[in-house]
């Protein structure tokens, strides 16, 4: 949310100024999705950042670092994990609920 906020008040700015164009509201959409993904992954990071930092006792900076390369070599076993939890969850509830 701090990420987008200034931009955020410079589109509206543009939206109240009359100012109808194609080509600039192509462009906001793109920042807004470019904004939208970095927000995502510094979000996801830095929850990871946490967890390293209280398993290893790094720093923020080392732990966010550390981090983000664990995601990436094990990218495929982070992207199943996904799915497999949200499956568990699932059926966990619909047990507790049927009974």
């Amino acid at each position: 949310v701090f990420i987008r906020a200034p931009f955020l008040l410079v589109q509206k700015c543009i939206r109240n100024s009359a100012a109808d164009n194609i080509f600039i509201d192509a462009i906001i959409c793109s920042c807004q999705c470019c904004f939208f993904g970095l927000e995502r992954f510094l979000k996801f990071t830095s929850k990871n950042a946490f967890i390293q930092t209280a398993i290893f006792g790094y720093s923020y900076c080392k732990s966010s670092h550390e981090s983000y390369y664990l995601i990436k070599r094990n990218g495929l076993r982070v992207a199943a994990a996904g799915p497999v939890g949200f499956l568990c969850t699932f059926f966990t509830r619909v047990t507790i609920t049927s009974l």
